[in-house]
């Protein structure tokens, strides 16, 4: 349900704050999370869950408004402007009332990785109570906020207007002392961490292949002696699943689009990436392409994002948030893998993600697995975090996936680092399933290396569906293979390199 509160004035002042070079927000655990601002352009966005109609028209009204000022990021959602003094005036001028479907915003660079983001017309901001809330906005003079509950004392609050004021608007609640955290509901471009065939799929059973050493897999055949994945539900919150696949149909139940497209969880033609993961977990044993790690168990493809023309993702703080709520809450998923990564940290999706570890199935908790990413460098967030089980990437010779391993591809390298949980076939070559009911033989990165363990924890659940996240994660961590002493240092709870 969403409630309109209206107060009298809203005095916004950002316009001279827009010339400085750098920008920060209050991220979680009381950092200051800082960006660069881009001064040349501005990212102009267009409601995505307008009709494909309504949007072709406002296109067509940009691309002759704006002609060579304007880029095309995303078809028919967001373009990079030129900054021009009068753009603003143009807008309002040459759309009229469409001026409520589109909004501008700073392009930032976070500082800690450099994902690009941006913030957007909401905020996500908790307090004790509803009215705590508004009597927050009426004292801070903020005016037509429209307030959604988005869980228990946690709302996200809309601001009215052209311009982007939620990084202002954020920073000045929680400034104000009044507010638990406020915090910008950004978009980002996060980046996927990019049985006719089972003999090439080498990270069950390596012999060999491609170059490899024999044994660096994940001895998924004796394990299929006692479970294949029955009764367990994992969710790939993803760009969406190839719904019809020959090898995942089967397996494959009710999904969820947070972009509030109604599409079930599908993918988009060319938006490959979830069909892939969804494979690596849940490929039926049907002798038509590839098996999963756990080939009974079942897929809740939920759409988090989409790929832009660059391959990047365009998705948004409540996008997430909302994917893992109804993943544990509406779809009882037991695990969720997330094959992708960066950026600041949120207090909001750190909240979701503890509910899901704490509340999901029936208290037990669900299991989280993220891929640590492929920038060679420490562990992206959210992989970070905790409460999850954070994926690192090995090669089939046994060593992490680094610039010199034996793939040889010099362009990435498994991301590592105190908070890297274990390691999982991630170099190229792994085979899996792709759209256009196919198979893709080069699928690598952290993004192969994360379904690889959410199957892995898939069979763990349906041997003890008595586990707790806690004690599903303890026992991963554990008994995982220490394949290089001589290089790494372990512990009883996390592998440190």
């Amino acid at each position: 349900m969403k409630i309109k509160t209206l107060v009298f004035v809203y005095l916004i002042l950002f316009v001279g704050a827009l010339r400085s070079q750098e920008v920060f927000t209050y991220g979680p655990d009381e950092q200051t999370l800082m960006f660069y601002r881009n001064n040349d352009y501005i990212y102009l966005t267009i409601r995505h869950n307008l009709p494909l109609t309504e949007r072709t028209a406002i296109e067509s009204q940009l691309l002759n408004l704006l002609g060579a000022d304007i880029v095309q990021v995303c078809p028919q959602f967001m373009y990079k402007v030129r900054k021009l003094n009068d753009l603003e005036f143009m807008l309002k001028n040459d759309l009229g009332q469409d001026t409520n479907k589109i909004f501008l915003s700073s392009i930032l660079y976070f500082k800690g990785d450099s994902t690009i983001q941006w913030g957007t017309q909401s905020v996500f901001v908790k307090t004790s109570s509803y009215n705590e809330l508004v009597d927050v906005l009426i004292s801070e003079n903020i005016q037509y906020a429209e307030i959604e509950p988005f869980e228990d004392n946690l709302f996200l609050v809309s601001l009215p207007g052209l311009c982007d004021k939620s990084i202002y608007v954020a920073n000045r609640l929680y400034e104000s002392g009044l507010v638990v955290f406020a915090e910008p509901n950004f978009g980002k471009m996060i980046k996927p961490a990019s049985n006719p065939n089972f003999n090439s799929q080498w990270g069950f059973n390596n012999t060999g292949q491609f170059g490899g050493m024999p044994g660096i897999d994940i001895n998924v055949e004796s394990a299929w002696m006692s479970t294949k994945g029955e009764n367990i539900k994992v969710a790939v919150l993803d760009e969406g699943v190839e719904l019809t696949h020959p090898d995942l149909y089967e397996n494959i139940v009710q999904g969820y689009d947070a972009l509030q497209l109604n599409n079930n969880g599908a993918c988009n033609a060319a938006d490959y990436h979830g069909t892939c993961c969804a494979g690596i977990i849940a490929a039926a044993d049907n002798d038509i392409y590839v098996i999963g790690v756990a080939p009974k168990s079942k897929i809740i493809p939920i759409r988090i994002a989409y790929k832009n023309n660059d391959g990047d993702w365009i998705c948004y703080y409540n996008w997430i948030n909302d994917a893992i709520e109804k993943a544990f809450t509406t779809y009882n998923a037991d695990v969720l893998s997330c094959s992708w990564g960066g950026g600041s940290a949120s207090h909001s999706t750190n909240i979701k993600i503890y509910r899901a570890t704490t509340l999901g199935r029936n208290g037990k908790g669900c299991v989280f697995t993220f891929s640590s990413m492929n920038g060679d460098t420490n562990v992206a967030y959210p992989a970070n975090l905790p409460e999850v089980v954070a994926v690192g990437a090995i090669s089939q010779c046994g060593e992490r996936k680094s610039p010199t391993s034996c793939d040889n591809n010099p362009l990435w390298g498994s991301n590592y680092g105190s908070a890297l949980s274990l390691v999982a076939p991630g170099s190229n070559n792994i085979y899996t399933t792709t759209v256009n009911s196919d198979i893709k033989c080069n699928f690598g990165g952290t993004s192969a290396a994360c379904p690889h363990v959410a199957g892995v924890v898939a069979l763990m659940l349906s041997a003890n569906p008595n586990l707790t996240s806690k004690q599903a994660i303890d026992i991963i961590e554990q008994t995982a293979r220490k394949i290089r002493t001589d290089r790494y240092v372990y512990t009883l709870d996390n592998i440190h390199l």
